[in-house]
């Protein structure tokens, strides 16, 4: 993709020091930032697609009212069905290794990290940041001594894309304390689908210096290309599944 000329100064042009960096500091400084939203997106997608493969290969008995938790586990993913009830019973547990599924039903008690998992989803669900009553996913994104997740507002028709609400929750280690939330959209809109089929290309303006996760996330799990007009750069971007680049307005 031909690249636009470096963008205006912005918070994203700054070392930490206060110095207002080079042009091509600055695209350095742009796509770095671009990547890590990328990275966290496709991870965003592969906890859903987890939560949802899980879903398909549980009998109704195995999942019964228990909500699944998606995490990363060793080389692979893994999906827990937990019931909503603290001391936490695992009622399934599924693992992924090299695109198969393998079901442990009726697992025993649930490790520590869980019940954090657990906790924080909970958390979240009662924060309603995407509306009360609205359908939505929380999608948690296990760290090292941190918590976050992902409140992903669900689309009320199936096949329609959500461009927002959705939001970036960071929680204490526990999952009890919501310590901080980040909306990744302020618009509310939704693509519909016209005839079961999204446009190939959707265009959406962006508060930010880049596209951000949920871009990235929204591409991959409905197979389309966005592009984003990101305000603070005043930069045009292609986002298409976990690639992003500046393109030409």
């Amino acid at each position: 993709m031909a690249r636009r000329r470096p963008p205006r100064h912005s918070r994203n042009d700054y070392d930490g020091s206060g110095t207002v960096t080079d042009g091509a500091r600055a695209w350095r400084i742009l796509e770095a930032a671009a990547g890590r939203a990328a990275a966290r997106g496709a991870m965003l997608f592969r906890l859903d697609l987890a939560t949802e493969l899980a879903r398909a290969a549980l009998t109704p008995g195995e999942l019964g009212e228990a909500a699944p938790i998606a995490m990363l586990d060793g080389e692979g993913y893994a999906v827990a069905c937990v019931e909503d009830a603290f001391p936490l019973r695992v009622r399934a547990l599924v693992r992924f290794r090299d695109g198969r599924a393998a079901v442990f039903p009726d697992a025993a008690e649930a490790p520590p990290a869980l019940e954090a998992l657990a906790h924080g989803r909970r958390t979240v669900e009662r924060a309603a940041l995407v509306g009360r009553g609205l359908a939505q996913t929380v999608l948690m994104m296990p760290l090292a001594g941190v918590l976050e997740a992902y409140a992903i507002r669900r689309a009320e028709r199936e096949g329609d894309l959500v461009l927002g609400v959705h939001w970036l929750v960071r929680l204490s280690g526990d999952g009890r304390a919501l310590m901080g939330c980040e909306p990744l959209s302020r618009s509310a809109a939704t693509v519909p689908a016209e005839g079961g089929r999204l446009p190939e290309r959707i265009a959406v303006s962006h508060f930010g210096a880049t596209p951000n996760e949920a871009h990235h996330y929204l591409s991959l799990k409905h197979g389309v290309a966005l592009d984003v007009l990101a305000l603070e750069s005043e930069t045009w971007w292609r986002v298409e599944g976990e690639r992003s680049e500046p393109v030409r307005a």
